[in-house]
């Protein structure tokens, strides 16, 4: 009666399933595509009104296509992983504290080659939230307040490209880093 837990995933067969199917000398081929996830989360009652949680989340889908007639092959992924975390205390009959945490992480991934040239791109946006919140009850009012403070790592379109031995300068690897806040006050009331 202190805690729980869930965990589920699942993944597409789709690419196993279909490939009898198509013949592999057709513009098809060499192509493939399946996705897969895990979910989780695991919960505790603590003593005093408190309680933790933490959730997890962790997915990708992959593309992978070569064409039977030239030497042209691809390959294309793109996921998000997330991990969130709470804490919660009953303060009083009236008063309840909220604290969450958030990573979340978003990948996006391209990969080309024909003959002896290939091509790489690769971006991806990082996140890391905080939100407090308190929630406060008085008569027929809910009075919500608190802040939310994001900071945001980004990384857009970074890329490579080799032929052979000689290596392609496309230019420095980009990277931005932002940051979002908001306070905020709600009154929910009958």
């Amino acid at each position: 009666d202190k805690a729980s837990f869930i965990v589920s995933g699942r993944r597409t067969y789709i690419d196993a399933l279909i490939t009898p199917f198509i013949d592999a000398n057709s513009s098809f081929g060499g192509s493939r595509y399946f996705f897969y996830d895990l979910n989780g989360r695991l919960d505790w009652d603590l003593d005093n009104g408190q309680s933790l949680y933490v959730s997890g989340y962790y997915g990708d889908d992959a593309f992978d296509f070569s064409s039977p007639n030239t030497e042209f092959k691809t390959t294309v992924t793109w996921g998000n992983r997330i991990i969130s975390a709470g804490y919660e205390k009953i303060l009083n009959s009236k008063t309840l504290l909220k604290i969450n945490g958030s990573y979340t992480k978003y990948n996006f991934g391209f990969l080309g080659s024909q003959d002896d040239f290939e091509l790489e791109v690769n971006s991806q946006i990082t996140d890391y939230r905080l939100k407090p919140e308190l929630t406060i009850e008085l008569g027929n009012h809910q009075l919500k307040t608190g802040f939310s403070y994001i900071f945001h790592d980004i990384s857009p379109n970074n890329s490579s490209a080799e032929q052979g031995e000689t290596i392609f300068d496309l230019g420095e690897q980009q990277q931005f880093y932002s940051h979002e806040g908001a306070f905020y006050l709600s009154d929910e009331f009958n």
